[in-house]
């Protein structure tokens, strides 16, 4: 069996985070399809929710990126007088593909944007609708330079694993326990020729200070000392977009030696949309490490920090349930399936306030007695440099 470690579960974080923008907890792999060949047409068609674009729009731009393509396919539609509906089509390579589109005003000034994502058959034309909605702001600033720090808590109420399941882990992993640590997240550098849409590189690091045992089915041994707390994963996550564009991302990159995506990227080809800046209801983000990801928009909700209290956009992301095991009070080792979700809030013009990734088996509630079969990482923001203070100058 493969070893298991710390370095491990804490990278995968980025799967159970989606991905995200952060990350904390257990192994995963990247499933990727084989290529399909061939091309197909693609009718991209844009409407504004009231069936008219903004009255304003001087024309929309609209970008395919996917399988198959080594760059984007980037068209420029002007808009004519009295225009309600936009359509083109285009030939592009079979497979799936993300289609952004955004409307811009005569002076170039974004006003809407869209996506979606479609799959591409050979010899078949394939129908893409595009709502725009209007944009809402820049939920994650991507500039390098930018820098954000967060508290961060692991709390693993998951229960002891089955014996089969606990060979090859070290001997605290199994067992209830709750971790506290910091992350820091920053734009390292703008890349122009890794993906086929620039991106900037955000890199993400995590380090624990205390793991402290808590009750559960099986008294844990002790933790391991503060000297022997391991060093997590330095994770990279390379980001498109943010302000006039969706968030997307396009790829991953870890320096975990026992991970299976040790020193290269990892691509989403089509990349994840991890945020609709029109922010619909919901949106379809993906697919990832075998899941398939979706997101809603939650409402607003104000966050208290240390730093201060924000203004926030909630997004909640969900995955297919995904197999684990747990072991319940009679200690049985069970197989179930688990459902992985991570709500996000975004401050304008500030980024990721607050993260909060849980996986609960299906079949429990986090209220089902001592058990409490729940694993939790949370990420709350103790700072950040894009946030401006008051300067007093004192001449004498």
């Amino acid at each position: 069996m493969k070893k298991f470690s710390w370095k491990v579960a804490l990278a995968f974080s980025v799967v159970v985070g989606i991905f995200l923008l952060a990350g904390c907890g257990g192994g995963g792999s990247l499933v990727s399809s084989s290529t399909p060949t061939g091309t197909g047409t693609m009718r991209v068609t844009i409407q504004w929710p009231t069936r008219a674009i903004p009255e304003n729009t001087a024309y929309v731009t609209i970008k395919i990126s996917g399988v198959g393509l080594d760059k984007p396919i980037e068209k420029r539609i002007e808009r004519q007088a009295g225009q309600t509906e936009v359509s083109i089509t285009i030939n592009v390579p079979a497979g799936d593909k993300t289609i952004i589109v955004t409307a811009y005003d005569a002076n170039g000034k974004p006003l809407a944007v869209g996506a979606t994502s479609a799959t591409v058959v050979a010899n078949t034309t394939t129908t893409a609708t595009v709502e725009l909605g209007e944009i809402k702001g820049a939920f994650l600033p991507l500039q390098v330079g930018n820098e954000w720090t967060y508290d961060l808590t692991i709390t693993n109420n998951l229960g002891t694993l089955s014996k089969e399941a606990r060979q090859g882990l070290p001997d605290y992993v199994p067992y209830p326990f709750e971790a506290k640590g910091e992350a820091s997240w920053k734009v390292v550098s703008y890349e122009e020729n890794l993906f086929p849409s620039p991106v900037y590189a955000l890199q993400m690091t995590h380090k624990l200070t205390s793991i402290t045992p808590i009750s559960g089915i099986e008294t844990p041994p002790p933790p391991p000392s503060s000297k022997g707390i391991p060093h997590s994963p330095s994770i990279i996550a390379y980001l498109s977009g943010g302000t006039t564009e969706n968030l997307l991302l396009w790829g991953i990159k870890n320096d975990c030696p026992q991970c299976q995506y040790e020193d290269e990227i990892k691509v989403f080809n089509p990349p994840l949309l991890l945020l609709n800046l029109s922010l619909p209801q919901s949106w379809a983000v993906g697919k990832a490490f075998g899941l398939i990801w979706n997101a809603t928009f939650a409402g607003n909700e104000s966050i208290e920090t240390k730093i201060g209290t924000f203004d926030c956009v909630k997004i909640s992301y969900t995955s297919t349930p995904v197999a684990v095991t747990v072991k319940k009070s009679d200690k049985q080792g069970m197989p179930a399936r688990a459902i992985i979700n991570a709500d996000v809030w975004f401050a304008d013009k500030l980024g990721v306030v607050k993260e909060v990734i849980t996986i609960i088996p299906s079949g429990f509630t986090v209220s089902q007695g001592k058990e409490k079969p729940i694993w939790q990482c949370t990420y709350l923001l103790n700072g950040t440099n894009l946030l401006g203070g008051n300067v007093e100058v004192v001449v004498k």
